[in-house]
């Protein structure tokens, strides 16, 4: 964001100016949005990957960016847990600059023979 300053000034004696300073803030609307699109993937375990979708959403980036894609692990009795699930990633960088608008993520699925909740 921005800012400036208004000043008001006079040279009539009898007008008082109070406040005679106004600060004007300029909110940066331009920021650039990126995320997954979608941000829901259904994958069978035979299909052994997924392929993922990272995108610009909104904005033009004026430099390159990096953003860092990280695997978690999933919550509760149907959780997905790397190694058994699928392979881990830390911290991928995935650099964007005003000609690249997407990356495409491999994700490796682990294929087991294990019966697993649903």
């Amino acid at each position: 964001d921005e800012d400036f300053t208004l000043i008001l000034t006079t040279t009539d004696g009898s007008v008082n100016l109070n406040p005679d300073e106004a600060v004007v803030t300029i909110i940066d609307d331009d920021r650039v949005v990126i995320g997954f699109d979608p941000d829901l993937y259904t994958v069978s375990e035979n299909d052994l990957e997924v392929f993922l979708t990272v995108r610009v959403l909104q904005g033009t980036l004026e430099r390159p960016a990096v953003v860092n894609l990280s695997t978690a692990n999933g919550f509760g009795i149907s959780a997905a847990v790397a190694t058994d699930d699928y392979i881990a990633i830390v911290s991928l960088p995935l650099m964007f600059d005003g000609n690249d608008t997407s990356q495409t993520v491999r994700i490796i699925i682990t294929n087991d023979s294990i019966v697993e909740f649903t």
